[in-house]
């Protein structure tokens, strides 16, 4: 319920300012980088708010925020199995995950591609931060591009 909540919010936030965007171009024919810098703060507000919502939800039940960022899978199961036999091993794989999973997404973000795949971490979506396969296929030709001319990678 919260996290449907938090995508509809997102989804508003994002149209109310495409509409801002085109009536202010519209009006006065030129483009504001004010509403982009305010998409991007509030971009990075989202991720913080849902980082401290998943942080909340493995304090009290580790296998709902496992749920939460990847879905019905092996790191669901084995953390549902961690937390049966052992409530500290649960929460431990829980915050594991989250801390690769906004990690990744940070660097999504920031265009550079995320690196191999972490040990013990069996979702696809907590290995590519929430992208999709031809977004990281694109970020790590680029990385690949960047090595080749002798660059050093972004971090």
């Amino acid at each position: 319920m919260l996290l449907r909540r938090m995508k509809t919010w997102n989804w508003n936030v994002e149209m109310q300012s495409i509409i801002t965007v085109s009536a202010f171009q519209h009006t006065h024919g030129e483009s504001i980088t004010t509403l982009s810098s305010r998409r991007q703060k509030t971009s990075a507000f989202n991720i913080v708010v849902k980082r401290l919502a998943i942080t909340i939800v493995n304090i009290f039940f580790p296998p709902l925020a496992v749920y939460l960022l990847c879905g019905l899978g092996e790191d669901f199961l084995l953390n549902c199995l961690l937390f049966l036999l052992a409530v500290l091993p649960s929460h431990i794989h829980a915050f594991y995950i989250s801390f690769i999973y906004f990690h990744r997404k940070r660097k999504i973000r920031k265009g550079v591609y995320p690196g191999e795949h972490p040990r013990g971490i069996y979702s696809e979506r907590v290995q590519y931060g929430g992208a999709n396969k031809s977004e990281i296929k694109k970020l790590r030709r680029e990385e690949e591009m960047r090595l080749c001319k002798g660059n050093p990678p972004m971090n």
